[in-house]
């Protein structure tokens, strides 16, 4: 069994939207900040005079180098050597930075200059620019941009060769040095020490009473040199360490402006000598992996931190969901590695579990046992689809036709058959009021997700497969165009132009269909999702703008009060490139009386951009059940309409009389008396029953059974449908229909 869920919500429309952007996409200490806001409507033109608000906010920051090497981890994590166990990812939020306001100019633009200063920051920050614009016709809209801030002018990155290497065996630790860009920054002069942790456990007694393991290391250089890196940007260094146990190797530089920079990295050296590790009160010990991630094919090296000494036996476990692999091993030393082969069956994620023994001898005083766990992530690509998508237009008028092909492709590029794909084609207004716009979820994120620990082993108090999932959870992968014609009055409306899910990709992965586009105006965004039978997934968006040079925007309400007195209007904006002269704005109303008599009014729009709103007193009439306006705009061969109708609520309590008698063959006359506060555009609805009986069915609904009840609720519906069918017997009522519907809901009572 599966489930799903989706949100229905109340909403309005946006109708414009903001994007903002900054002059670079990063920034280091001592810049200056330059973001432009822009401000634009979704059928095309600039919002021009518009309050503009703004924040800009601080969080932690770390950098990652996208272009890395296949299957190599460069840790580029800062380092504070002040703080022996300084933790980068700890400072997620800094705060507040700056706040401020301004209006957008003539083109629908608002800039602003900040400096980039970190000051006594150890890591890199990621600042967030919050801004929120206002229209002339009130609406909200809000949008943000993140960039990040470094702390100098490039970035040390350090990758171990091997994560596990063996005692008295050289260790090689690749260095590299980069612009925040990615790109190579050459001949960096870098000072390198590499620290030997030295674990010291004692068991002592806290305050509880009770007794616990405290560990604590101390971090002792034993090896310097310094490394300048070449025109790649690239270098190497290479220890050996004498000993079994865990080092940090840090890096340190400078930049031109004398902004420091650090990096630092683990690696853990295997022995067959015996290993001081740090214990702890649970009962585990903490694999490590020489790899983040990889790929199927390869073999991955783990680490088994071994606290007992002497020979110990050791069950060695693949699992996810359940025990894949499983086997028993001998493990002599404190430091052991074990080679694990890798699958495309793996895909997305394994797990490695590692269970010691250990028995009574002259070390041990009593049975022991350790549990060790690692995830090993192994790559998805070979699992996703790309889809190209080739519209028959970009710009179109509205109520055109588009035809849009889609080719479906896989990892290689090559075309891919009998991918079922969905395809939505949906006005964007409405999208950018989800909370995932801008961030959606990939599909091969959602099909392939990290998979949560499905074994349990040992009792809950060595390994808790929930505690684990849940760490694994906070943490977590044709038409268009067109000149001028005559008036068009626009009414026909969607949020959703095209939906479709059964399209299947053809020999070559192609898809062709076409779409009658709504009269919207806006900018209409298709996503195509597709699907093969053997579990490869992919997406892709596309937009197209709906657009018209000469644009009207009614200025009215969601609603309407049985009598209300309002101001509605409409707004004439200046899409086109020319001035916009000789033009006539009008509006009619139907259900609603128009308090002037002016309903036809010129206008005149200089520049591209320009707009100019009317505004009418109206007051709704009380037996209205709803309002239709229509405004429109002409201006020679240009020209828009819009008509809308808006519901009028009629707010009134409802009185429920019932009587009941006989009645004679030859008939009588019932009196009803209408209540004396009764409203002047209130209705009167009788209903007659042969019998009382009748009266009890349109209640029978409530009484249905459903999949999820207690015995409290289960009774309550079982014995009033059970009274129910005495009731009809003895009135000699005959439903064939509701007799069974009342059968059949007393079965389920019964069995439940």
């Amino acid at each position: 069994m599966t489930s799903a869920y989706f949100q229905v919500a109340s909403y309005r429309k946006p109708e414009f939207e903001i994007t903002v952007k900054t002059d670079k996409p990063e920034y280091i200490q001592g810049d200056t900040v330059k973001a432009t806001v822009q401000a634009s409507y979704f059928s095309g033109g600039a919002l021009v005079n518009a309050p503009v608000n703004w924040r800009l906010i601080g969080y932690g920051y770390v950098f990652n180098w996208q272009d890395a090497p296949s299957g190599r981890y460069y840790s580029f994590e800062p380092f504070d050597p002040e703080q022996p166990e300084y933790n980068p990812y700890n400072s997620g939020y800094v705060g507040l930075i700056q706040e401020g306001a301004g209006k957008t100019n003539a083109d629908g633009t608002f800039t602003l200059e900040l400096p980039a200063d970190l000051g006594s920051a150890v890591a890199s920050q990621n600042w967030m620019l919050d801004v929120t614009v206002t229209s002339p016709t009130n609406q909200q809209v809000f949008n943000s941009i993140q960039f990040p801030v470094h702390r100098g002018a490039y970035y040390i990155g350090l990758s171990p060769a091997s994560y596990v290497v063996r005692a008295g065996e050289p260790a090689d630790v690749d260095i590299v040095t980069l612009k925040p860009d990615g790109s190579v920054y050459a001949s960096a002069d870098l000072d390198v020490i590499v620290y030997e942790f030295q674990w010291n456990s004692v068991y002592e007694q806290a305050e509880d009473g009770n007794y616990y393991w405290t560990s604590s290391a101390q971090r002792t250089p034993v090896y310097t040199t310094t490394v300048t890196t070449d025109r790649n940007g690239a270098g190497t260094v290479t220890f050996t360490p004498e000993a079994g146990g865990q080092y940090q190797i840090t890096a340190t530089g400078q930049d031109d402006a004398g902004n420091t920079i650090r990096s630092a990295t683990f690696i853990w050296s295997s022995s067959g000598e015996f290993i001081a590790w740090p214990r702890q009160n649970n009962d585990r010990i903490e694999l490590v992996a020489d790899k983040k991630l990889y790929a199927p094919g390869e073999t991955a090296r783990i680490l088994v931190p071994n606290p007992f000494s002497g020979t110990i036996n050791a069950l060695v476990t693949v699992e996810r969901s359940g025990v894949l692999e499983a086997n028993m091993l001998e493990l002599a030393g404190s430091g052991e590695t074990l080679e694990i082969p890798v699958t495309a069956d793996h895909i997305p994620n394994i797990y490695v579990s590692v269970v010691l023994v250990k028995g009574v001898d002259e070390t041990n005083p009593f049975p022991a046992t350790r549990v060790g766990y690692v995830k090993l992530a192994v790559d998805t690509a070979e699992k996703e689809l790309t889809i190209d998508v080739a519209p028959s237009a970009t710009t179109v008028r509205p109520g055109d036709t588009v035809t849009y092909t889609l080719t479906v492709r896989d990892h290689k590029g090559s075309p891919v058959a009998n991918a079922s794909t969905s395809v939505a084609v949906v006005d964007k207004a409405v999208l950018v009021l989800s909370q995932y716009y801008g961030s959606p979820q990939r599909m091969v994120d959602i099909y392939y997700y990290e998979r949560p620990l499905g074994v349990t082993t040992g009792s809950l108090v060595v390994i808790n497969k929930d505690r684990i999932s849940q760490q694994l959870a906070e943490s977590g992968k044709g038409g268009g165009g067109g000149g001028g014609d005559g008036l068009e009055i626009r009414e026909e409306f969607a949020d959703t132009a095209f939906w479709r899910a059964d399209f299947v990709s053809d020999e070559n992965g192609v898809i062709e269909f076409s779409v009658k586009l709504p009269e919207n105006l806006t900018t209409w965004r298709l996503t195509a999702k597709a699907i093969t039978p053997d579990t490869r997934v992919g997406e892709v968006t596309n937009d197209i703008v709906a657009t018209k040079e000469l644009q009207v925007r009614p200025l009215l309400p969601r609603f309407f009060t049985a009598g209300d007195r309002a101001v509605i209007g409409g707004m004439v904006a200046n899409f086109g490139r020319e001035a916009v002269t000789g033009g006539e704005f009008t509006i009619d109303v139907a259900g609603a009386f128009l308090e002037t008599t002016t309903t036809v009014q010129p206008f005149t729009l200089d520049a591209p951009g320009d707009f100019v709103t009317f505004n009418y007193p109206v007051a709704v009439d009380a037996r209205a059940n709803s309002v239709v306006v229509t405004v429109t705009a002409a201006a020679g061969d240009r020209s828009d309409g819009v008509k809308i109708e808006i519901p009028v609520l009629h707010y009134q309590t409802p009185e429920t009389v019932g009587t009941s008698g006989v009645v004679p063959p030859g008939g009588m006359a019932e009196a009803i008396y209408v209540p004396a506060n009764a409203t002047d555009d209130g209705e009167l609805s009788v209903t007659l029953d042969p019998s009382l009986g009748a009266g009890l069915l349109e209640g029978l609904t409530y009484l249905e059974h459903y999949p999820y009840e207690c015995n409290e609720q289960t009774v309550s519906r079982f014995l009033p449908n059970l009274f129910t069918v005495r009731a009809l017997r003895e009135l000699n009522i005959h439903d064939q229909m509701l007799e069974n519907r009342l059968a059949y809901q007393l079965g389920i009572g019964v069995q439940r």
